[in-house]
């Protein structure tokens, strides 16, 4: 589903009446004590024109957590546990076994198998079909992990003692800056998988290592992060069980409470160096590592500006968020291109990513395409067309409030 403005918001928003609108501003923890309008009037130093910026930062705010909101009744309606017939009401804090998975990730924002949790995972009997899904990017393997982890909490909890902290999982997010690589060399090069069309060719995109500078997906260029506990991943996204979250929860009110903490009851408070760091690596015994985690991509600079009238982005800000270089990222989604191709097929994942082919003029192809077309002046109709079968990734929000609509991600087991 694809929604506007009008398929969630209140009436008094579409209509322009701001001041109505629960106030995000200021550090205020009950949004609906005051309406925005009611915040600010008390301020003597909020002028016409922080008034006039300010609104813009509040209205985002508020379309992003009634956007999540307004999903997750949507979910649960169009989703019903598969052994409960009952109105949408009764879903809400059901102790079915099915669960119904929704992320509050922004669309710059990509949920991943938390690869410093995998490499002190001890691999499974070979018997097990699952036991190398997570270290592949096959179909469904961030969905697989998070079903095998929380099946294993399940089984080490205390018999009678009902556990909640699975209703909503805490994601530390990891910012990748905009540091090109440099491991290019006179003998190696840093190369990635990229859908590699030859100009003047008529054939169809390949499958083929490109230098990774020229790549236009996030996760295949970008490769330099943050430390785990740099505050600048800011503040952690959840991913939540709408199933396991009870009807009274503020969850299910007109707004969540924020896009990092929907929930003050079921998710633990945010923290903007990710638990110092232990919600990624680990390193506190009473913060374990997160099954996953979000990898932020800040992107160029022209990506970064992309979004108009966004008063919290400048270009220092953008150099402060954007020269990470902590680490290099080890490989783990660079797998994702290569396997989505091999399973889907280069035809459909071409017509899925045709907007991240990449034009090469000296392509193979390409030079081919035109040696066969002086070759075929001279032959036959049959020749010709025997070729013709021969070949058939907002910044995100700063403060992290980003994405206006935001990105509710699902997965139903």
């Amino acid at each position: 589903d694809q929604w506007s403005d009008k398929d969630f918001m209140p009436d008094f928003f579409l209509n322009g009446t701001y001041g109505m609108v629960p106030n995000f501003v200021g550090g205020v923890e009950l949004h609906d004590h005051q309406t925005w309008q009611e915040w600010y009037s008390q301020k003597k130093k909020m002028g016409y024109h922080k008034i006039k910026d300010m609104t813009l930062v509040n209205n985002h705010r508020y379309r992003q957590t009634r956007f999540l909101s307004q999903c997750s009744h949507h979910l649960v309606k169009k989703y019903p546990p598969l052994n409960n017939n009952n109105n949408s009401n009764s879903n809400k804090g059901s102790s079915t076994n099915n669960a119904l998975y929704m992320a509050t990730l922004d669309t710059d924002e990509y949920l991943v198998v938390n690869p410093w949790r995998v490499r002190k995972h001890r691999r499974p009997p070979p018997e097990q079909e699952r036991r190398t899904s997570w270290k592949l990017l096959g179909p469904g393997s961030v969905l697989k992990w998070l079903v095998d982890y929380l099946q294993k909490q399940q089984q080490t909890q205390t018999q009678g003692n009902k556990d909640t902290t699975n209703n909503c999982i805490q994601v530390p997010r990891l910012l990748f800056g905009s540091v090109e690589n440099n491991h290019n060399n006179g003998t190696t090069k840093d190369v990635t998988h990229g859908l590699v069309h030859g100009n003047g060719t008529t054939k169809p995109p390949k499958l083929k290592l490109i230098d990774r500078s020229i790549s236009p997906m996030e996760t295949l260029r970008w490769k330099y992060h943050a430390a785990w506990n740099d505050t600048r991943n800011f503040q952690q996204k959840v991913v939540l069980d709408l199933y396991r979250i009870p009807n009274d929860d503020e969850l299910w009110k007109d707004h969540f409470n924020s896009v990092h903490r929907p929930s003050r009851k079921y998710c633990a408070p945010e923290t903007p160096d990710n638990n110092g760091g232990s919600l990624i690596v680990g390193n506190n015994v009473t913060v374990p590592a997160s099954p996953l985690t979000a990898f932020h991509y800040i992107g160029s600079m022209e990506r970064y500006f992309a979004r108009p009238n966004d008063l919290r982005r400048n270009e220092k800000r953008y150099r402060q968020r954007s020269n990470l270089t902590f680490a290099r990222e080890v490989g783990w989604i660079d797998q994702w291109l290569e396997q989505f191709v091999q399973s889907v097929g280069i035809q459909t994942a071409s017509i899925l990513l045709k907007d991240y082919i990449v034009e090469i003029d000296n392509d193979d192809d390409s030079k081919e395409s035109k040696s066969d077309d002086e070759d075929d002046d001279d032959k036959e109709d049959s020749d010709d067309d025997s070729d013709d079968k021969s070949d058939k990734d907002d910044d995100s929000d700063e403060d992290d409030d980003s994405n206006d609509k935001g990105q509710a991600q699902l997965e139903e087991k």
